[in-house]
């Protein structure tokens, strides 16, 4: 028997067998690419649902976490807060102590005053004793405006104090 054939009466039917074979052969292998391509998009499919919920589960703890370091600020600048308040409250105490213990005063430098200068209208007080009394008088008037100007500074001073302590409680809540 030889390769090529004799007959030719065959030749289209053999032909015929040829082209529906390579159809098949070919349609076989779309079938094999298509295949193959469904399941690259399956996985595809997959592998993106997976970035998504990767996503979300990444952003839904980022936004905890902001919501968590946001909540810790807050609680540090309402500490700071109540412990600017409760600072203000004692010098406040002490500004009401210091105010009594200062009429207390007023009223005894009152009494020398007063004393003083009877002692100055004494006529029969020598001009020693005259000179002696107005001094006192003097140094009693002082006195009193001297503690009434340490007062003022001294509530300036805790005020600048309470608000620089805040103001630095609060600075260090918001840095990292």
């Amino acid at each position: 028997m030889s390769l090529i054939p004799t007959q030719t009466g065959n030749l289209p039917a053999r032909l015929l067998a040829l082209a529906i074979c390579l159809t098949v052969a070919w349609g076989s292998w779309a079938e094999v690419r298509a295949s193959r391509a469904q399941a690259a998009q399956a996985r595809a499919e997959v592998a993106l649902s997976q970035d998504r919920q990767a996503y979300a589960a990444a952003l839904a703890s980022s936004v905890e976490q902001a919501r968590q370091q946001d909540l810790h600020t807050i609680n540090q600048q309402r500490e700071a807060l109540n412990a600017a308040q409760t600072q203000t409250d004692a010098a406040q105490h002490d500004r009401d102590r210091a105010a009594a213990a200062s009429r207390s005063l007023r009223e005894q430098l009152a009494t020398e005053r007063a004393r003083a200068t009877s002692a100055s209208a004494d006529p029969e007080a020598t001009e020693g004793c005259r000179a002696a009394a107005a001094s006192a008088a003097m140094l009693a008037d002082l006195l009193g405006r001297c503690s009434g100007r340490r007062r003022e500074l001294a509530e300036y001073a805790d005020r600048a104090r309470i608000a620089g302590q805040f103001c630095e409680q609060s600075y260090e809540a918001l840095t990292p």
